[in-house]
């Protein structure tokens, strides 16, 4: 969706039962239609969703803080990724479908 994750609040960082993270606002919603990961298709449910905690500190914890945001600033872009490849490939069957229909005219 593009907007950040949080460690809070309605975007708070979640993953599913599979490990894919999501902001909790956005899988959320994509559950109410599907039943399944929007990423590998693993079997998902909306009371699977799960908020993960980290820390604030400073020190290893801090650091593991950054290492984990980076990770999920990764799922984000692969995510963003795989949605825009999505939205071409149904552009190109809308398309490909118009065009069918036009040819049994």
């Amino acid at each position: 969706c593009g907007a950040p994750l949080a460690t809070s609040g309605r975007h708070q960082v979640c993953s599913l039962p599979c490990g894919h993270l999501f902001g909790r606002r956005c899988i959320t919603s994509y559950l109410f239609k599907h039943k399944t990961c929007s990423i590998c298709s693993a079997p998902a449910k909306r009371n699977s969703i799960r908020a993960l905690y980290a820390s604030a500190a400073g020190g290893a914890a801090g650091g593991a803080v950054d290492i984990t945001l980076s990770a999920v600033e990764r799922e984000v872009q692969r995510e963003e990724a795989w949605c825009a490849r999505l939205e071409e490939e149904l552009a190109a069957l809308r398309e490909e479908e118009r065009m069918l229909q036009e040819e049994t005219r």
